[in-house]
């Protein structure tokens, strides 16, 4: 799941896997909610506007970054399998995968010639594959895999006051290049503390870590019991 994700209510491990009698094992689906037949031109068009943009020496990071990179992982998969490409639109997504995808994926995106930019690069490089994008391109299109659509949605930090935020799985992002003051990080993170009040075993676990002097094994051990009966 994205860094930025939220799991808003309870969700089961059938939201993101199923058995598929065929070939007698549990699969991922894909998750989504947005579907449609990709344009290829349309995509193109994008892609090569975008290229002219980033050559003008705009920002090759931060927003612009991230839709080329969508972008070049779209016109990779077209290219490589030439077929009527579905496309999954919602990037930020709940991912359920399994090792045998990871390695069909990996094998699939060797061709490419930005492969370095996509495996090692220790930043978002506007030339990479998306993995998100091109794990949905792969399951969809190729695997044929099973779709199961959770409610979701993306939103920034402002929206975080909506009254009715109580969407199984949603995205809270600073979008872009707008980055909160401290102030406001505190706000909405009161905002969301009272919303969500229940803490996770790792709040819980931050929160003894800040408090209590760890000096030997037996008080790691009280804390990680009174972890577990929480």
């Amino acid at each position: 799941m994205e860094d930025d994700y939220v799991i808003g209510k309870k969700l089961n491990k059938t939201d993101f896997f199923y058995y598929d009698e065929k070939e007698k094992k549990v699969l991922p689906y894909v998750v989504n909610n947005y579907f449609h037949e990709m344009n290829y031109k349309q995509r193109l068009e994008m892609y090569y506007y975008l290229y002219k943009v980033r050559n003008n020496k705009l920002r090759a990071h931060g927003n612009r970054g991230w839709v080329f990179s969508i972008l070049s992982t779209d016109k990779y998969f077209a290219d490589k399998y030439d077929i009527n490409v579905i496309l999954a639109e919602f990037t930020h997504c709940a991912m359920p995968v399994n090792i045998d995808d990871l390695k069909d994926i990996y094998d699939a995106i060797q061709g490419y010639k930005y492969i370095n930019e996509t495996l090692y690069s220790s930043v978002r490089h506007i030339l990479r594959l998306s993995q998100q994008e091109f794990h949905n391109l792969y399951q969809l299109n190729i695997n044929k895999r099973k779709v199961h659509k959770i409610q979701s949605l993306y939103i920034n930090m402002e929206q975080s006051k909506m009254p009715d935020l109580y969407y199984p799985l949603f995205v809270l992002n600073t979008c872009g290049d707008n980055i909160p003051s401290k102030a406001e990080y505190q706000h909405h993170k009161e905002i969301m503390q009272k919303r969500y009040p229940n803490p996770t075993k790792y709040e819980i676990q931050e929160e003894m870590n800040n408090t209590i002097n760890i000096k030997d094994d037996e008080s790691k051990d009280n804390i990680n019991k009174i972890i577990k009966e929480t």
